[in-house]
């Protein structure tokens, strides 16, 4: 038989696995700041340009190689880039953001007045025009935080939007977004493929501990 001291190994090991597959274990929601170099884990939306970059107009990288971007395309539709967090209350999302204008104000009497932001479930954290920075001017980066008021999922978005035209499209970008660990990704509890490789070592582990117990047993017998 297994001795108890083989028992309550497999069981330690057992809980570490089981607590690597639970959902919302402790391993972020991953490509928050866009460092793989492409929108992986977000969702697009519009006819515009969209994804991640190491240089636009006068922004570069706020943190590491990249930052996320989505620029207007069709005259008066908003191109988009979102993505879902669980959140328990009183978790704190936070993050910097920007808006380039590529565009005039006004020119022949034609407004052109382009604009962004980025809203969490509806709430406006940020919102910026051609008006606000000037013709052909930008934000700089902007801190943002947001905290929740209650367990849930919170939907993080940015848009920006062509006015007067379809051309000359501004952008608003995105980077540094910092959400609290076991945030998820609003993947309903997935593990990310670290858990899934911590998860096959826990196995790993447990079995060669009860082959090298059993195999003492076996000799002292």
């Amino acid at each position: 038989m297994v001795g108890l001291k083989a028992i309550q190994t497999a069981g330690a090991l057992a809980g570490l696995v089981l607590c690597l597959a639970a959902p919302g274990a402790s391993l972020a929601a991953t490509n928050l700041g866009f460092e793989s170099g492409n929108v992986s884990g977000w969702t697009a939306s519009g006819t515009g340009a969209f994804g991640a970059t190491d240089s636009l107009g006068p922004f570069a990288p706020f943190e590491g190689l990249f930052f996320g971007f989505v620029e207007g395309g069709e005259q008066d539709v908003y191109t988009t880039l979102s993505r879902a967090f669980d959140l328990q209350a009183g978790d704190e999302i936070s993050g910097e953001v920007g808006f380039r204008a590529n565009d005039v104000f006004e020119d022949g009497g034609t407004i052109f007045n382009d604009d962004g932001y980025l809203t969490i479930n509806g709430l406006t954290l940020f919102s910026r025009d051609v008006a606000a920075v000037g013709d052909f001017g930008d934000s700089g980066w902007v801190h943002f935080s947001f905290v929740a008021p209650t367990a849930g999922t919170y939907l993080l978005e940015i848009g920006a939007a062509n006015r007067g035209d379809g051309g000359f499209a501004s952008a608003v970008v995105l980077d540094n977004l910092f959400v609290p660990t076991g945030g998820g990704g609003g993947v309903g509890g997935i593990p990310e493929p670290q858990s899934w490789a911590l998860l096959l070592l826990g196995f790993g582990v447990l079995g060669a501990s009860l082959r090298s117990r059993r195999r003492l047993q076996l000799q002292r017998a």
